[in-house]
C-alpha cells in the first residue's frame, strides 16, 4: 500500500489485534499463575497449622479424646504414636480407650485423614523458643539444615515481630504461636514451589511469546485482505475525484471564456454575443445534469433513506418508457423492439424504476449499429421480474465488462465520439440494489446485453 493513510490504518489494525491477543495471553496466564500461587501457599500455610496442632497434641504424649493412663508407641523419629492395646482386657482405662477411638478419639481419626496426607509429603521444621530464648528443636525434616541455620530461621522470623510470613532470602514460610511465654514456630521450605512458579512464568512467556508471534503473522495477512475494500474505495475516490474534476472543468471554462468575452465587448446585443448566451446556457445545463447525477451516486453511497414504495404495476411502467423512447429511436434511425409480459407487479419506487429503463434504453440507442435494432424485454422467471435490453453493437470485451459499472467509466473508443458522463449505469446499478435485485452485463459476438433480475411483489 502507497498510500500512507491506509498504511497507517494497517498498522493501527495489526496493534488492535496484537493487543487484542496480548490482553487475552495476560487474562488467561495470571488467572493461571495466582491461581496456582494461591494454592500451593494454601497447601503450605495448612501444614504449617497441622505441624503445629499435632505438635500441641504430642506436647502431652497423647492425642485428644485419650487417656493419660494408656501407653503410646514411638514412631521412627521417636514421636508419640498410637496407644498401644493393655494387655488386660477387664482395665477400666482400656475399655475407655476402645470407646475413645468410637467416640472422642474420632478427632484423631478426621485429624488423620486430613492431615496425614499433607503433613507426610510437606518436609517440616518445628522449634520452640523458651522465656529465657533458648532455641530447641522439636521436629526437623528439613535434614539439610544445621543448628546455626535453625537459630539463624528462629531469629529472622522473631524479628519480623509477625505470627506468619515468608523469609524471602532463605526461602522459608513461618508461622508462630506463643502460650505462657513460649514461642513455638513451624518453618517449611518453599525452594520447590518458588521453582515451580518461576518455571511456570518462563513457559508462560514462551508460549506467549509463540502466540504473539503467530498472531502477528496474521495480523499482517488479515490486515491485507480486511483493507483490500478499504483500498479499493481510496482508489475509485481517487479517480472519481480526477474524474469529476475532468467533467466539470470544460463547461466551466466554457462558461467562464464566453462570460469575459461578453464583459469585454462593447455591444452586447451582437450574434457573437447571442451564440456566446447559447453557449452559457448549454454548458449549464451539461453542469446541472452532471451535479444531479453526482448527488444520485453520493445519496447511494452515505446510505440515505431510501425512496418511498409502494405496488405498482412494472409492465405499465415498462411499457410507458417503451413509448416515450419510441419516437427518439426512429429519429436516429434505429429500431426499438418490445416484448413485455403484462401484469407484472412489484413493490418499488416509479420514478427510480423509470429511470432505470430510460438509463439503459438511452446506453443502447448511444452504443448501437446505426439503423441497428435494440430489444426490450420483460418476463417473469421463478417470482423474479427479468428485465433485459439488447442492443447490436461492439462487443464489450472482457475488461470493459469488469469495469462497465464504475463511476466515470466510459471505453477508450466512445469517450469522445459518445456524449455523457459514465454515471448512467453506476446510478442504474444503484437503483436495482435499492430494489434489492440484481443487474449484470454480457457480451455475444454481435449484441451487448444488460439483465436486470428485480424480486416481484
Amino acid at each position: 500500500m502507497k498510500n500512507p493513510y491506509l498504511k497507517r490504518l494497517r498498522i493501527q489494525f495489526i496493534l488492535v489485534m496484537m493487543g487484542i491477543c496480548l490482553g487475552f495471553l495476560l487474562t488467561i496466564f495470571g488467572v493461571q499463575y495466582f491461581s496456582s500461587r494461591r494454592s500451593m501457599r494454601q497447601e503450605s500455610e495448612t501444614a504449617l497449622d497441622i505441624a503445629l496442632d499435632r505438635n500441641d497434641w504430642m506436647m502431652g504424649g497423647m492425642f485428644p479424646g485419650e487417656n493419660p493412663g494408656q501407653q503410646n508407641e514411638q514412631d521412627d523419629f521417636g514421636r508419640p504414636g498410637r496407644p498401644t492395646k493393655d494387655d488386660g482386657t477387664d482395665n477400666e482405662a482400656g475399655k475407655n480407650g476402645k470407646q475413645g477411638n468410637e467416640g472422642e478419639n474420632g478427632g484423631k481419626r478426621d485429624w488423620e485423614k486430613t492431615g496425614n496426607d499433607r503433613l507426610d509429603r510437606t518436609a517440616i521444621l518445628v522449634v520452640q523458643v523458651d522465656s529465657d530464648g533458648a532455641v530447641s528443636t522439636e521436629r526437623n525434616e528439613l535434614f539439610y539444615l544445621e543448628d546455626t541455620d535453625i537459630q539463624t530461621l528462629t531469629e529472622d522470623a522473631l524479628a519480623t515481630g509477625k505470627s506468619a510470613g515468608t523469609l524471602k532470602s532463605q526461602k522459608m514460610r513461618f508461622k508462630l504461636r506463643e502460650e505462657e511465654g513460649v514461642k513455638r514456630i513451624a518453618f517449611v521450605d518453599i525452594s520447590a514451589e518458588l521453582s515451580k512458579l518461576k518455571k511456570d512464568l518462563r513457559n508462560a512467556l514462551l508460549i506467549g511469546s509463540g502466540v504473539m508471534l503467530v498472531m502477528f503473522l496474521l495480523s499482517l495477512f488479515l490486515s491485507k485482505i480486511t483493507l483490500r475494500p478499504v483500498a479499493k474505495a481510496w482508489d475509485d475516490q481517487k479517480r472519481f475525484i480526477a474524474d469529476a474534476s475532468h467533467e466539470l472543468k470544460t463547461p466551466l471554462t466554457v462558461i467562464l471564456s464566453n462570460a469575459e468575452m461578453m464583459r469585454k465587448s462593447k455591444d452586447q446585443q451582437t450574434p457573437k454575443n447571442a451564440r456566446r448566451l447559447d453557449n452559457l446556457e448549454t454548458e449549464a445545463v451539461r453542469m446541472k445534469e452532471l451535479v444531479q447525477e453526482l448527488l444520485e451516486i453520493a445519496r447511494g453511497d452515505i446510505g440515505e433513506k431510501s425512496p418511498e414504495k409502494a405496488v405498482l404495476d412494472l409492465s405499465e411502467l415498462v411499457s410507458e418508457c417503451s413509448l416515450t423512447w419510441e419516437p427518439v429511436f426512429f429519429e436516429a434511425g434505429k429500431t426499438l423492439e418490445t416484448d413485455i409480459e403484462e401484469e407484472l407487479t412489484l413493490s418499488g419506487n416509479a420514478d427510480s424504476l423509470r429511470r432505470l429503463v430510460t438509463i439503459l434504453l438511452d446506453n443502447a440507442l448511444k452504443y448501437s449499429h446505426e439503423k441497428g435494432t435494440i430489444s426490450l424485454q420483460l418476463k417473469k422467471e421463478n417470482g423474479f421480474a427479468l428485465i433485459s435490453v439488447e442492443n447490436e453493437g461492439d462487443p464489450m470485451t472482457p475488461d470493459v465488462l469488469g469495469q462497465i459499472f464504475d463511476r466515470f467509466y466510459r471505453a477508450d473508443s466512445s469517450r469522445e465520439e459518445t456524449p455523457g458522463y459514465g454515471l448512467g449505469l453506476p446510478i442504474a446499478e444503484s437503483i436495482v440494489k435499492q430494489h434489492g435485485g440484481t443487474i449484470h452485463a454480457a457480451a455475444t459476438e454481435k449484441t451487448n446485453v444488460f439483465l436486470i433480475k428485480l424480486p416481484l411483489s
